[in-house]
């Protein structure tokens, strides 16, 4: 959570640091972070693997929470196998924020709803929840339990809200499917409650909501471990503060956390030194002139994008 660290020392950092330069952060925080990871583990289980409902949370060690992401990740490849199956595969990577744009692969479509499921399923196969649950138990040994709920939440309403919802809706009309059957059933059965403390102290302890000088975060726009729409998520906080005028967010066409260049990493970090020379971020971090800036380094390349992204999926109103 080293961006995430970054972060708070922007916010807190005036007067000790004249400016920040983030790479690939976990900018929303962790409370986003394990509700949105609870969602889409609690429909991959209630689809696919219901024996392990009630170990989703509270994991009791490293190799139980090991053991249970080799358990959805099995469950998840068998799925794969049918339409319906997919539908739903396509359904939890809409509330893990997951990007349908894998390793290897060109990307997508935008109506391409088959082969974005297809890219999606890759990152999970390859061991994505190996990741995920395994660092669910992190978090609650250092929160103090479990900080995350199902109970209470619309499931309906949180796919009408992410931007995955078209690709959903056409691999369910192809299995022949209702969606809403199956979201309202993820509704009436969300049953998992969280530990108010624990939620507290990771409120506490990792979330951003200003800046205290200027900074440039920098993201993949397919980044399978800390989606770039927590990007989004943390503008919407920083606006909300009054401290817009010190952020400015960068994008990178790339697959991968926090795979960038060298060239695109110098280009981020001569763009901070420019705003903080002059007083103004003027153009310095408009994509082409970053994009500009990197191709003259000679570095390795860059593929800076002019990238909006969309809103974070899992969001507790």
């Amino acid at each position: 959570m080293g961006g995430l660290v970054n972060a708070q020392i922007a916010r807190d950092g005036a007067g000790r640091i004249d400016g920040a330069l983030n790479l690939c952060g976990l900018v929303a925080g962790g409370v986003d972070l394990e509700d949105y990871q609870l969602d889409a583990e609690y429909a991959l289980a209630w689809f696919f693997d219901r024996a392990d409902l009630p170990l989703l949370v509270d994991l009791p060690s490293q190799a139980a929470a090991s053991a249970l992401a080799d358990r959805l990740t099995a469950a998840v490849a068998a799925a794969q196998q049918t339409p319906a199956g997919r539908a739903r595969i396509a359904l939890a990577a809409a509330y893990l924020n997951q990007s349908a744009w894998a390793p290897g692969q060109a990307p997508p479509a935008p109506t391409d709803h088959a082969e974005q499921e297809h890219q999606q399923y890759q990152w999970l196969r390859q061991g994505l929840l190996s990741f995920i649950v395994p660092g669910r138990y992190a978090v609650e040994r250092s929160a103090g339990g479990n900080p995350s709920s199902t109970e209470g939440v619309d499931y309906t309403d949180l796919l009408g809200r992410s931007w995955h919802a078209d690709e959903v809706r056409a691999l369910y009309a192809a299995a022949g499917l209702d969606p809403k059957a199956d979201t309202a059933a993820l509704t009436a059965h969300a049953d998992i409650t969280g530990s108010a403390t624990a939620r507290a102290n990771l409120t506490a302890s990792s979330t951003v909501a200003s800046l205290g000088v200027p900074m440039l975060s920098l993201h993949t726009t397919s980044d399978q471990l800390v989606p770039v729409e927590q990007e989004n998520a943390y503008a919407a906080r920083i606006r909300a503060a009054g401290d817009n005028s010190l952020l400015r967010q960068a994008f990178v066409a790339r697959q991968g956390h926090c795979n960038f260049t060298t060239a695109e990493i110098v280009a981020g970090l001569h763009a901070l030194e420019q705003r903080l020379t002059t007083g103004s971020w003027s153009n310095a971090a408009t994509p082409e002139s970053l994009q500009a800036r990197a191709t003259a380094l000679g570095l390795g390349g860059a593929a800076f994008v002019d990238w909006k992204p969309s809103a974070l999926s899992g969001i507790r109103r």
